[in-house]
């Protein structure tokens, strides 16, 4: 019995040990204990690493290239420069326009009896007037007394455009000429557009509102109550002008222009003459009350 026994006893007192060994252990204690350990340790993310995706703003705006201001054209042909004729020392002259900068010093057109219009400057108050025209062709025309238009700015600057006034055609290459020194020197403009040009050169008004904006009004032609007509313009002192309105317009060329005028670089007037329509509203009444 005691040999059958003593296995028994063995394998009781193995199981004893063990249990006494790790008292705490049960599968329950493993499951939790394997838990913990898990969740101690670091997460790792094993897939790859994605670079985020920066998205524009779609409310951002460019800043748009600054837009450099296109030159005006260059000058293809050059005008025939002719050297005015000489006035006759001692002969009157017949002045038909006169603009005075101050008591002493102002500008003047006038003719001789053997002489186109020339462009005349006096230093002492209209007592003599020394000789200031431009070297255009069209200065050396003697019948054309009235040829020669300007604007006087001041005692220093002025614009001066030469046609002649009744000729059945006019030359093809008008030019405005300008002076910054009183008129010892001048400078020729570009050749104006004259295309579609009628009958006429005449300008009806020639103003500027400072010493870069200027205006030329020219009658061309006429109609029923219509003055056709033509409007330059320059922005960079006469240097280069643009004909920006012409016969086949608007309200430019209703009824006769007289006048012209500009305040700024914006805002101007043309006046007109409505002397047609006031002899036709005449002549109605007078057949009425008869």
């Amino acid at each position: 019995m005691t040999k059958q026994l003593r296995p028994v006893l063995m394998v009781l007192i193995l199981m004893m040990s063990c249990t006494f060994l790790n008292p705490e252990i049960s599968s329950d204690n493993l499951r939790g204990a394997a838990t913990v350990e898990i969740n101690s340790s670091p997460t790792v993310d094993l897939r790859p690493s994605i670079a985020p995706t920066i998205t524009p703003s779609l409310t951002s705006t460019p800043t748009p290239e600054p837009t450099t201001p296109q030159p005006p054209p260059t000058l293809t042909r050059q005008p025939h420069f002719v050297p005015a004729l000489p006035l006759t020392s001692g002969n009157p002259i017949t002045l038909t326009h006169i603009s005075m900068a101050t008591f002493k010093t102002g500008w003047g057109i006038g003719y001789q009896s053997d002489s186109g219009a020339r462009v005349l400057f006096t230093l002492d108050g209209g007592q003599t007037w020394l000789d200031r025209t431009p070297p255009d062709a069209t200065a050396n025309l003697i019948n054309e007394t009235e040829a020669a238009w300007a604007n006087f700015f001041d005692d220093q600057t002025a614009w001066v455009v030469y046609a002649p006034q009744r000729a059945p055609s006019p030359p093809r290459d008008i030019v405005i000429w300008r002076t910054v020194d009183r008129g010892q020197t001048w400078e020729a403009s570009n050749f104006l557009d004259l295309d579609g040009l009628e009958a006429y050169f005449i300008p009806e008004g020639f103003t500027f509102s400072d010493e870069d904006h200027g205006w030329l009004l020219v009658h061309v032609g006429a109609g029923m109550s219509h003055d056709y007509s033509f409007l330059y313009q320059t922005n960079d002192g006469g240097t280069y002008w643009e004909r920006i309105a012409d016969p086949y317009g608007g309200g430019l060329q209703s009824l006769h222009n007289t006048g012209l005028n500009f305040s700024d670089s914006q805002f101007g007037w043309v006046t007109k003459d409505n002397r047609v329509y006031a002899e036709l509203a005449a002549a109605v009444r007078h057949r009425w009350v008869c």
